[in-house]
């Protein structure tokens, strides 16, 4: 709840701010996470935009919906950076309500009928 309180917007009294599940999650024990990997782009390393690239846009993944997101898909400005975790999880976001015919209302997210 530390850190729920310092969302945009959270009101307490509110029950839409209200936390209704928790999940926590140990990727790092999880075999199809790879045991907790992640993504390293070698120092000297040549074209790696081009890897990143790839991450970024899931190339073959949309169809299937599945998305790439976190520090190593973020632009390159914020590679590797917390702020850029959080500018690729936008990003992702986005593609995925663009996907699914949803639109942004005011605070809160509809699906279009």
């Amino acid at each position: 709840m530390p850190y729920i309180r310092l969302l945009p917007n959270y009101n307490e009294k509110e029950e839409r701010c209200q936390p209704n599940d928790i999940l926590a999650t140990a990727w790092e024990t999880d075999e199809l996470a790879g045991y907790g990997s992640y993504t390293n782009i070698p120092t000297g390393i040549t074209h790696a935009d081009e890897d990143v690239r790839a991450l970024r846009e899931g190339v073959g993944l949309k169809e299937r919906g599945v998305w790439l997101s976190g520090e190593h898909t973020a632009p390159f400005v914020a590679l590797g950076t917390v702020t850029g975790a959080w500018w690729a999880g936008e990003a992702v976001g986005r593609k995925i309500v663009e996907v699914y015919g949803a639109e942004r209302v005011r605070q809160d997210w509809a699906v279009k009928e």
